[in-house]
Order: C-alpha cells, then sequence, then structure tokens
C-alpha cells in the first residue's frame, strides 16, 4: 500500500513558503528533499524567495529553459536530474522539478534517501486526440491492445517494437512529432494508457467513420512509490480526480498537520469581503457557450466591464477565446496565465473575471467515470471547479488582513455556489442574465444529487460483484469447509477443489436429465473434446447431449438438483444465436483479445445461420458475476448497431444480434455436431495470436451500464442477489419448463401472440418466481413471435401493473 499525507490548506495560505521552510529544516539534518511544482514560473518565484531568506542550504533547480538567463537547462531534462541523482549533493539538499518532469522519469536512483512536497495536486489525466487514418500504423504497429473489461483497453508497448525510438525520435523526423506525447505516455511506468477497444479496432480496420485515435494516460500511484515520505499539499485537494481516483486504487491518504504552524490560515477569513457575481443559471460549459454565437458569454462580458466600472483586474477564459477578446481591450486588464496555482503577482488585484468552460468533452468524462470510477459531479468538481477557484485566487483574496472589497465574476450559479462555500461570510448576487429557477421543495435526499445516487449503485454492484469473485477464491483455496452445508462432506470438498479449476461444464443426457458428469478439462484439452464432438452426424437433436457452464450441487433435501439454488460456480460465457444476421465471424473482430469457440447448431443452414459461442474465461464464477459478464458481452455487440428485434421476412435489412436470453449459468446448450444437411458445419477455433480467456476481474471493475445492471426504477429488473437465486425450487424448474412448452405451441403462430404472452405471464405469476426471472422468460419468448416490437410493449404493461413482493 503507498501511504500520502496531505495538506488540504486553502490557496494563499502560505502553502509553497511552509513547504520550503519544512524543507530547510529537513536538508539542516542531512535529508534530501524534493520539491515538486507545477510550472517552471512557480519553481523559478519559489527558489527565488528561499534564497532570499539566506540559507546555507544547497538549492538545486532542474527545469527546461524558456528563454536566455531563466534558469533552465538545455536538452533532455530527465537526463538532467538523472545525472544530478546519480552525483548528489553530499549533504541534505532541496531539488526542485515539475510535476510533468518527474511523472516521465522511468527511473529515480535511491528513491528510499528523498523526502516529497507535492506543491499543488498533479494533473491525473493526459489526453491524447490524433487524426490519423492513414498514418495510424507509424505507432499502432508497435502497440498491443489489451482489454481491461468490455468497453476499454490499455494501450502496451509490442515486445520487440520501437516505441522507444518513436518516443525519443533522434533524428527530429517531423513525422513522428505528432506521436510524441502519446508514445511517452505509452513507454511510461507511471502512467496507463488507455483507449475504447470498439474505436481503436475500427481504426486499425481502416473504417471510414473512425479516422481518429483518442487516448487518455491515467497517472499511476507508482510514482510515489519507494520514497520515504511524500506529501501532497493543495487547496481542496479532496475533491481533485487525482485523490478519489487513487482512493479509489487503494491509496491510503492520511491528513498531515505539520505544515500548520508555518500556515496563514486554514480557512478563508476574509470571505465577508467578496462577492461573487455569476451569469447563467445553466451550468456553463463550451456547448452552453457556444449557442447563439456566443450570446450568453458576450452579455455577461458587457456586464461585467460595466460592473467593474475601469477598475484594474485579472481576467481568464479558454484558450479558443483569447483572439480578439474584448477584455484584452479594457484599461488595466491583466491576463491570468492557464497555470496560474501559487502565483502572486497578481494579489494586488482586487476583482477577477474568471469565465473559463472547463468540462471535459463527453468522451474523456465517460472514460473518467467508468475507468477511475470519478462522477460526472465530481469532476465538475475536481476540474472546473478547481481551475475556478485557482484563477479565482491569484487576486486579493489571498492576502492575509485585506479588507478590500472584491468582486469575483463567475460563469454560472453552481460555481458561484461552490467558490462562495470555500469563503465563509462572501454573498452571491446574479448578473441578471438568466431568470432564477425556483428550488424544489420534497423530503431530504439520501444522495445529493442524481449522479451521486448513481455512482452510489454502481459502486454497491461492483463491490457486490467482486466480493463474489473473492468467495468463490476462498472456495477453492479450502478456506470455507466449516461453511458448506451439511450435504457435502470433506472427501466431496476436496475432489471439488482439485478438480474445479479443470472444470469446464456439467455433462447432461437431455433436458430433464437431474444429475450431470463434471467435464474436467484444460481449455486447450475441453477445445479439442468439442471439435472431437462436432464431427457427429445424428439422426435427431433429442440425440445430442447438452453441456451446463455450472458446477450442480444436489439439495436432496428440497429435491433440487438443477437450479440456481443449487449453482455451486460456474465456467465459460456461453451464448445461443439464431434468428438474427450477425455472422459467426463478426464475434472474433468485435472481441480481438478474447479467447472463444464457436460452432453451428444441427439446425444451422447457410440461409438461416445458427450457432453457438463460448467464451473461455480465467476465473471461476458466482451466478451473479457470470450474469454481469453475460450481458456486458452482450452490451458490447449493442454497440456494434445490433438490435434486439426479430429478422424476418419484413425487415431483413435491419442488424439484429439473435442472441437468445440464457443468461444464467444454469441454460444448456446443444454441444457441437454435424448440421443435419450435412453442409455448411461450422466450427472456429479462436485461440492464439495475443488473445486471453476474458478476464472476470477486469470486466466487473470496468463494466460498463446495461439494461442489467442500471439503476432500476419501477418498470425495470431488480438487481438479484444471491439470496434471490436460492429462491427458485425444483418444482418451479418443472412448471416453468410446461409453461414454455404450452407457449411454444401456439405462440409463433400469427395473431396468437398476444394471448400467448398474457397466458405465459399467467403461469410464471403460479410459480412464485421472482421478477426478474419472470420478464426475462416473457422477454426471451416474445422475440419468437410475429411482433416482437407489440410482444415487447404488452410486458412493459404487466410487469408495471403487476405488485410485486418486496423481502
Amino acid at each position: 500500500m503507498i501511504t500520502i499525507f496531505y495538506v488540504p490548506a486553502p490557496t494563499g495560505s502560505g502553502k509553497t513558503t511552509g513547504i520550503y521552510r519544512q524543507a530547510v529544516r529537513l536538508a539542516e539534518t542531512g535529508a534530501n528533499v524534493l520539491i515538486v511544482q507545477p510550472s517552471r514560473r512557480l519553481i523559478r518565484q519559489t527558489v527565488e524567495e528561499l534564497r532570499g531568506e539566506n540559507t546555507s542550504i544547497h538549492v538545486e533547480a532542474i527545469y527546461k529553459a524558456e528563454t536566455d538567463g531563466d534558469g533552465g537547462v538545455e536538452g533532455s531534462v530527465g537526463a538532467k536530474i538523472i545525472a544530478h541523482l546519480a552525483c548528489p549533493y553530499p549533504y541534505g539538499q532541496i531539488l526542485f522539478v515539475t510535476s510533468v518532469a518527474l511523472a516521465a522519469l522511468d527511473f529515480f536512483p535511491k528513491k528510499q534517501d528523498w523526502k516529497v512536497f507535492v506543491d499543488e495536486v498533479p494533473g491525473m489525466l493526459v489526453e491524447h486526440y490524433l487524426t490519423i487514418p492513414n498514418t495510424h500504423s507509424i505507432i499502432t504497429s508497435h502497440l498491443v491492445l489489451v482489454p481491461k473489461g468490455p468497453e476499454y483497453g490499455l494501450l502496451v508497448a509490442r515486445e520487440g517494437g520501437k516505441i522507444d525510438a518513436i518516443s525519443r525520435n533522434k533524428g527530429n523526423d517531423i513525422n513522428l512529432k505528432s506521436f510524441d506525447k502519446l508514445s511517452r505516455c505509452i513507454r511510461s511506468k507511471n502512467y496507463d494508457t488507455y483507449v475504447k477497444i470498439k474505436s481503436y479496432n475500427h481504426l486499425l480496420e481502416g473504417r471510414s467513420e473512425q479516422t481518429d485515435l483518442r487516448a487518455w494516460s491515467v497517472l499511476k500511484p507508482e510514482v510515489f512509490r519507494g520514497f520515504a515520505s511524500v506529501t501532497i499539499a493543495g487547496a481542496r485537494i479532496q475533491d481533485s480526480l487525482l485523490f478519489k481516483h487513487w482512493e479509489n486504487e487503494g491509496v491510503l491518504f492520511i491528513l498531515d498537520h505539520s505544515l500548520d504552524e508555518d500556515l496563514l490560515y486554514l480557512d478563508h477569513e476574509n470571505g465577508k469581503y467578496v462577492t461573487f457575481y455569476y451569469g447563467t443559471e445553466k451550468d456553463y460549459s463550451k456547448a452552453e457557450r457556444n449557442k447563439e454565437g456566443d450570446r450568453v458569454r458576450l452579455e455577461m462580458i458587457k456586464i461585467i466591464i460595466e460592473r467593474l466600472d475601469g477598475q484594474p483586474f485579472g481576467w481568464i477564459e479558454n484558450e479558443d477565446r483569447k483572439e480578439e477578446n474584448p477584455f484584452s481591450k479594457v484599461p488595466g486588464n491583466m491576463k491570468i496565465p492557464a497555470t496560474s496555482h501559487g502565483l502572486n503577482s497578481f494579489k494586488n488585484l482586487h476583482n477577477a473575471v474568471i469565465l473559463g468552460a472547463y468540462n471535459y468533452n463527453p468522451e474523456t468524462a465517460r472514460f473518467i467515470k467508468r475507468v477511475c470510477h470519478v462522477s460526472r459531479d465530481e469532476q465538475r468538481d475536481g476540474f472546473c471547479h478547481q481551475n475556478l477557484y485557482q484563477a479565482a485566487c491569484r487576486i486579493s483574496v489571498r492576502v492575509h488582513g485585506d479588507t478590500t472589497s472584491k468582486k469575483i465574476f463567475a460563469p454560472d450559479r453552481k460555481s458561484a455556489e461552490w467558490l462562495s462555500d470555500r469563503f465563509p461570510g462572501s454573498s452571491i448576487v446574479s448578473l441578471g442574465i438568466d431568470s432564477v429557477k425556483a428550488k424544489k421543495v420534497g423530503r431530504e435526499r439520501k444522495h445529493e444529487n442524481a449522479a451521486a445516487r448513481k455512482k452510489a449503485h454502481r459502486d454497491s454492484r461492483r463491490e457486490q460483484l467482486l466480493s463474489d469473485i473473492r468467495f468463490h477464491e476462498k472456495i477453492l483455496s479450502k478456506q470455507l469447509l466449516p461453511e458448506l452445508t451439511d450435504s457435502w462432506n470433506e472427501t466431496t470438498y476436496i475432489d471439488l477443489s482439485n478438480n474445479v479449476t479443470r472444470f469446464q461444464g456439467t455433462l447432461l443426457a437431455n433436458k430433464y436429465h437431474r444429475v450431470g458428469v463434471r467435464l474436467e478439462y484444460t481449455n486447450a484439452e475441453f477445445v479439442e473434446y468439442l471439435k472431437w464432438l462436432g464431427k457427429r452426424k445424428l439422426q435427431s437433436k433429442g440425440d445430442n447431449f447438452l453441456i451446463s457452464p455450472a458446477l450442480f450441487v444436489p439439495n436432496f433435501e428440497n429435491n433440487t438438483f438443477r437450479t440456481l439454488e443449487n449453482v455451486q460456480t460456474s465456467n465459460g460465457i456461453w451464448f445461443d444465436v439464431e434468428n438474427g444476421n450477425l455472422p459467426y465471424d463478426e464475434w472474433p473482430r468485435i472481441f480481438p483479445q478474447l479467447e472463444m469457440v464457436i460452432y453451428s447448431t444441427r439446425s444451422h443452414t447457410k440461409k438461416k445461420p445458427r450457432y453457438r459461442v463460448c467464451i473461455l474465461t480465467d476465473k471461476m464464477m458466482s451466478v451473479s458475476v457470470y450474469r454481469e459478464i453475460w450481458f456486458q458481452v452482450k452490451q458490447r455487440i449493442i454497440d456494434e448497431g445490433y438490435t434486439e428485434n426479430k429478422i424476418s421476412e419484413s425487415n431483413l435489412s435491419l442488424k439484429a444480434h439473435g442472441i437468445d436470453n440464457k443468461h444464467n449459468p444454469s441454460d444448456m446448450f446443444y454441444l457441437p455436431c454435424r448440421t443435419e444437411s450435412g453442409k455448411h458445419n461450422v466450427f472456429k477455433d479462436i485461440r492464439g495470436a495475443g488473445r486471453r480467456p476474458l478476464n472476470v476481474v477486469d470486466w466487473i471493475e470496468h463494466a460498463s451500464d446495461t439494461d442489467h445492471n442500471a439503476e432500476k426504477t419501477d418498470a425495470m429488473i431488480p438487481m438479484i442477489s444471491n439470496e434471490e437465486h436460492t429462491s427458485l425450487k425444483g418444482h418451479q424448474q418443472q412448471k416453468i419448463e410446461e409453461a414454455k412448452a404450452r407457449f411454444e405451441t401456439v405462440g409463433q403462430l400469427p395473431e396468437e401472440g398476444d394471448k400467448s404472452i398474457w397466458n405465459l405471464h399467467l403461469d410464471l405469476e403460479k410459480t412464485g418466481i421472482d421478477r426478474y426471472e419472470h420478464e426475462s422468460i416473457l422477454r426471451n419468448a416474445a422475440r419468437h413471435t410475429k411482433s416482437p416490437s407489440d410482444r415487447q410493449a404488452q410486458i412493459s404493461r404487466l410487469m408495471k401493473r403487476k405488485r410485486w413482493r418486496v423481502a
């Protein structure tokens, strides 16, 4: 575990001064101290102040030169830092570097001898956006995509590739320059670089609609692993994206009070002298700003200039609005730089205009939400509001004891309210551009907003599923022997433990066979077994055997054998595909890193393809984990443009996946055999070439939203817990099979769909099964009627009307 101390003191409280004074005290005892700051400008300012205190401590600052005489170095900054560390000053010293330079170092000699102080929170994310439809192979040919869940994957350097050469670009090749930042992040040990799997594969395939390579490099906490100690000082660090993401990654953050005595204050004390003005009631963004030719923005600027009435002010807007900016023409204006952390050169001003729209673009916001588990509202606080706060605090609000009235102009109400909360006693005034929205009155919310509620739901679900995975691992390591039911004995348990890692499924003679045979093979042996079965010619479908991904444990007391109650664990994710037009060779294209087996069914024809897919997995799964991953795989197919609808003569052009709704590990699948006609047999062994079994933990940790796992409303299917699995008994299973059989006799006939679905609904009510199973069976049946969309709507009405017992 990595431990990081943090100091959340407000801007202007003297954190930087406190850091270098603490560093001096440590260096005087012989310690080596590394101070990391966000900009070269701040380093120069801090070093000047430190040396102005006439300290005898050796101070070194290594950063890239911007102009002659600014104290920077020429050439490679990283090489200069390594050279200095290789021959360090013999006594206590203080070394200054930028956060970018530190993150770029793959090696830091004798980390354990250095105490680190990070002044301001480092950036967590580096975005990459390259339009390279014809030249992407310059870099992609040297990369391997490693999936981390269903939606995103890691880009890593291919063994024997030339990513190092591309990043160094010794010949200063103009064709390689555009890949400089991306290649450096990929080769760095301190970053994980992600892409969206679907988009990246489309780029490699040369699809005309995909011309861009969008990637995100996330700073890893490992950048600070191994140092003697690490302290990060940053205003409202708890709101930062880095803090939230690293905390999710297991970093232990400890509040540090060691700098308190050097700080001027622990909270802003001059709030009563500050008035925050805001322009719009809506959340400000580039999309909102750009509407009607910047109408709201220009109206805000006009009113702000009038309110300033000739007083000097500092201002900042997005870089895409810096040209011909109206503020630049107003006497007394001073532009605040984009990276302004810690700068004191604006502290004599009493007015600030901060109209930046600092939201992430939708693609990046989704990535941060999915991979880093930081919600949209948290992103707004950690990115937009933090940037506005840093810019606002360049003026005299940072000066201790200053009682001059101050005006700060923010773009929207939410930003003004957030900023005002940082300054107790401050006031908020609307510029009158939008009418004030009345606040809703109601019961007190459990969560701050909808985003927080949804995030809590996702986090809870993810933790439950990861807990299920850990539970299964404990079973395999024999840690739960005393907790096993009375129907087990030690011999049975040891037999399971020795063979479950080779378990591939349960072999069944027919759909009504209660006790099956465990199939125990390695993955390679299992694929060969399936291939051998595929050569059989059978007289009828009934002559074939079936397989279930589940390992069943009979419950003789309750007389249950193959229900969800009896599922102890499962392996592999199975799919039945029919009545659609999803080609079987699309599966390996959509999932280019996964090992799988695809084989045709006995009734498969070229005109009406019917086949099964088994995706190999690296870990045994509980019922809930199996279901989650099954729906994640299905969602990836839907994301490719395939719908739930059934193909018919009237809609042959429709893209329909045809995936049967067999999402439980207890479901059964006929094993391979030759087709009835003996023609068009399919057996695809999709392994090798960099493919791996599906990584169960990755797919759960990085799960995307699906209809199955989304937060449920009254009209949706509730999430299933392990306790709910146990409700399905043997007599229920028999009644369900009988109900399905009755439906199959008439459900596919013209003008019988409505009545058949209604009768199936009534039959299922009598079984007492839970809502999830009830609706799943209905919706699967609806796909086989003549009007599936009408039947789906009918089912929605039926499920909404029915009252469900709440446990």
